[in-house]
């Protein structure tokens, strides 16, 4: 392809670029998917460890591994075809390491109305995201141990009740025809009574006590699944060594618990697979949204990959065991469930269930 040549670095949209005291980049829009740096300001390359002289006039897949220049260039043409300032989450693996940014793309038009740059401002909020699943592992490790002690509650009420109702069984048979000699006997056995019934409610108070604990589920928020998915593939897969099929797919789901599943299934998958990996997501019953993770990898015996890497069967690992167990662990957490490893002459595939919607 014919690439012009970048406009002068000495323009005054480069000038605003250098006064943001945050990581900004212009581009150039050359038309469809097609896009060329212009500009990385100094707080950029010090927040990134990127070089702008060696961005300047390059195309993403020029300078970023070819996932990763995938998924910006996806964020890119969101914003050329929109026409509007359009702003993200995501997560790059660049030379200070992985960080998460929020970005905000503003189109630039020339005096005909044609747009014909891109300003990206991106703010590191790889502490606040960092946080963010801190605080959504300590939430699902609380549900779980809040529904140990309800059901503990719950199974111990119903245990002392049969007891109970025993005792007033027996009560009622040594109140039929008893005979009240004037020293309050009857009265004690109609004490016994009360006290056995008190006994009753108190045993289900605790069970509602106890079902108070049960902790507040995170409101669920709309978000580009595709999107989420091309982030982790990036960190996972950068020099796109598997062909992927991707979700594009909006849904409405707990964005943080997603995120941390997925990853950690897309990563066992690309530890296992030989060519392919492929993510899906379809409406299930009950408002739940059933998620597959699909690979290629041999899943019963031991072999290679083509490009000579080991592949250990996954069947009796215990590296594979404990990180399908962790990812469970926060599906449980939010009423869903995992089916495990299923198995076929393709290859193996995890699903899972999470509370959710697809947004049309």
């Amino acid at each position: 392809m014919n690439v012009p040549s970048p406009r002068a670095n000495f323009s005054p949209v480069v000038s605003v670029c250098e006064s943001i005291g945050q990581p900004t980049f212009l581009l150039d829009v050359l038309g469809e998917n097609q896009f060329r740096f212009v500009h990385l300001n100094a707080c950029h390359a010090i927040e990134t460890g990127l070089d702008p002289s060696a961005f300047a006039g390059r195309l993403p897949h020029d300078v970023l591994p070819p996932a990763v220049a995938d998924t910006v260039i996806a964020n890119y043409e969101q914003c050329r075809v929109s026409g509007k300032p359009f702003s993200y989450v995501e997560n790059l693996q660049l030379e200070t390491g992985a960080r998460w940014w929020r970005t905000t793309l503003s189109p630039l038009f020339d005096e005909t109305g044609e747009m014909t740059q891109i300003l990206g401002v991106a703010v590191d909020i790889t502490e606040s995201k960092a946080r963010e699943f801190d605080l959504t592992s300590r939430l699902s490790e609380a549900q779980k141990l809040n529904d140990e002690i309800r059901q503990f509650a719950a199974s111990a009420a119903y245990d002392v009740r049969g007891p109970f109702k025993t005792i007033l069984g027996l009560l009622e048979l040594v109140k039929d025809g008893f005979l009240d000699l004037g020293d309050e006997k009857l009265d004690q056995i109609r004490l016994c009574e009360q006290t056995a019934m008190e006994a009753m409610e108190r045993s289900m108070d605790i069970v509602s006590q106890a079902n108070a604990l049960k902790t507040a589920r995170i409101e669920p928020v709309p978000f580009d699944l595709g999107h989420v998915c091309r982030d982790i593939l990036a960190l996972v897969d950068p020099e796109q060594r598997f062909q992927t099929m991707l979700p594009r797919r909006q849904i409405k789901a707990d964005w943080a618990a997603t995120q941390m599943i997925l990853r950690c299934f897309i990563q066992t998958s690309a530890r296992y697979a030989e060519n392919e990996i492929s993510i899906s997501v379809d409406q299930g019953a009950d408002g739940f949204l059933q998620f597959e993770v699909c690979d290629d990898g041999f899943v019963s015996a031991s072999g290679q990959r083509s490009d000579g890497e080991p592949i250990l069967a996954r069947e009796n690992n215990s590296n594979f065991l404990s990180e399908v167990s962790l990812a469970a662990g926060l599906v449980s957490s939010r009423d869903g469930f995992v089916e495990g490893l299923k198995r076929d002459a393709r290859g193996a595939k995890l699903r899972f269930s999470l509370p959710g919607e697809l947004v049309q």
